[in-house]
Parts: C-alpha cells; structure tokens; sequence
C-alpha cells in the first residue's frame, strides 16, 4: 500500500486500513495533548540515541584507524596488545573534552592522545611523523596537549624513571651493548637524577646514553644513531648536559667526543667514586 500524509502532523506514512487518516494514536486523539507531547518528546528521544550510537560508531572507526596508522609508520616500537585499550582511553578522554573546541574533533583529539598513550606506556614515538600525517602544526600539537594532559591521569602519574630505563634497555639491545654498558647507565641514572628528572624521558635517556658511552670511552657507536633511534634531538641532549650537569663546575662544557670527552669522563669518574663511596 502507498504512503500518505498524515492530515495533523504531515507526516508520511502507510495505513493499516482504507479510512485511516492519522498516523498515530497521539494523531487521532488531538485533545489528549500532554499525551501527544509525551509521545513525539519519547521519539526525538530514540531518534536522538540512534543518532548518538551513530556518532560513537564513527568515532571508534576513527580512532581505531589513527592507531592502525601509527602502527605502520613505527612498527618498530608498537604492537597489536594497546589498540582496544587505546580506543577505550580516547573514547574516555574525548568525553571529557570541552564542547565546541578544536581539539573534540576526533582528528586532533586522537592523533594528539596516542603520543600521550604510548609516552604513560614508556614507549616513544616520532611526534613529527603525526604532526605530518594529520596535518597539525606544532602550536596546534602543544595546546592540545595542554588540553589532553590533565584529562589523563594515567600520564601524569607515569614513573618517569622507569621509562627512561627502559628506553636504555631498548637502546642497549638494539646496538647490542653489554650488561656492563647497562649496569654503568643504571648507576649514572640514579647518581643524577635529580638533575634531570624535569626534563622529557627521551632527553634524560640520552644524556645518560651519551655520559655511559663517554664513561666507556665507546666511539665505535654513532650518538646520532642513538638519537634516532630514541626520537630525541642530539643538540638538546648536549644543551642537557651543559646546562643541568655543568652549570656548577668551572671549565667544563661538553662539546662532543673528540673535544671534551676526557675532561666529562674525569667528572664523571669522580661523581660516580663519590655516590659509590
């Protein structure tokens, strides 16, 4: 049977009958008006839901590809077990978020939250590479995060210390450095600690990489190669070194292997005796 238009709401819709004109009860009864109300307020209210379930079906779809995306660009260091707890997080974070700012979009909010994710995970991952990939420049980066941070409480209670140890670990396996290089990392990590415990993990992981690779006199291995691999810049890990370490003793400025690498080794041989002492 065809639609037709209902004669009080204009709606269409197909009749059961030959007489009927009305698509609803509230429809044939226009006198019971509280019940009519209730009726239509009952439906937005269903169509509203759908609507919502809709919205979070996308949302999912979406975050659940920011990660997969992140997975093919830095396979080496991220793998299948965070993705349902990744999406669960971001969904969370996401609802927390004030509404009508930038940053609910689901494009900032979950490209900006899986550096956050995978940083409480202790896992460092390339924030230029997403910058690039979603289209978002540094100033837009930062006051996301600034947004972001406080909604996450699993960052802002992560064990610095114990992710900058792990990167070292990661680091040590990749170039394949002995036990010895990693017990020397350990307990140049817990003698400066509190010089550095302010600074970013992948910042702290190189200054210790670089003071452990100086205090064993290595210089087969490229410090470059160490920042690549660790996502951290080689120029702000000397600026570390030279402002948190050097700023109190006269005459020492670390300024790379071949220039300062004895004068930074005696320093560190005195320090290290000391805290052993």
């Amino acid at each position: 049977m065809a639609k037709i238009i209902c004669e009080l709401c204009g709606q269409s819709f197909i009749p059961h009958g030959h007489n009927q004109k009305y698509c609803s009860e509230p429809c044939k009864n226009e006198s019971d008006e509280n019940y009519r109300k209730a009726y239509y307020e009952a439906y937005r209210e269903k169509i509203n839901k759908v609507n919502r379930l809709r919205e979070a079906n996308k949302r999912f779809h979406f975050f659940e590809a920011i990660y997969d995306n992140t997975l093919t660009s830095i396979k080496e260091h991220v793998n299948e077990e965070f993705r349902q707890e990744y999406i669960v997080k971001c969904q969370e974070i996401w609802e927390k978020i004030k509404k009508k700012t930038k940053y609910r979009s689901p494009r900032y909010c979950g490209s900006i939250f899986i550096y956050l994710f995978f940083k409480s995970k202790g896992i460092s991952i390339n924030k230029s590479t997403l910058k690039a990939v979603y289209k978002i420049n540094e100033k837009e980066f930062r006051r996301g995060m600034r947004v972001l941070i406080p909604l996450f409480k699993e960052y802002c209670q992560r064990d610095k210390k114990k992710h900058v140890i792990k990167q070292i670990f990661r680091i040590a396996m990749y170039f394949e450095l002995d036990t010895v290089f990693i017990r020397t990392a350990q307990h140049i990590i817990n003698v400066f600690w509190s010089y550095l415990e302010t600074l970013k993990e992948e910042t702290i992981a190189g200054v210790i990489l670089l003071l452990s690779l100086v205090k064993m006199q290595i210089t087969s291995l490229k410090f470059l190669e160490v920042c690549k691999i660790l996502n951290a810049d080689a120029s702000t890990v000397y600026n570390a070194i030279n402002t948190q370490l050097f700023n109190e003793s006269e005459g020492i400025t670390f300024r790379g292997f071949r220039k300062s690498s004895q004068s930074v080794k005696t320093f560190l041989d005195e320090r290290l005796a000391t805290a052993t002492g």
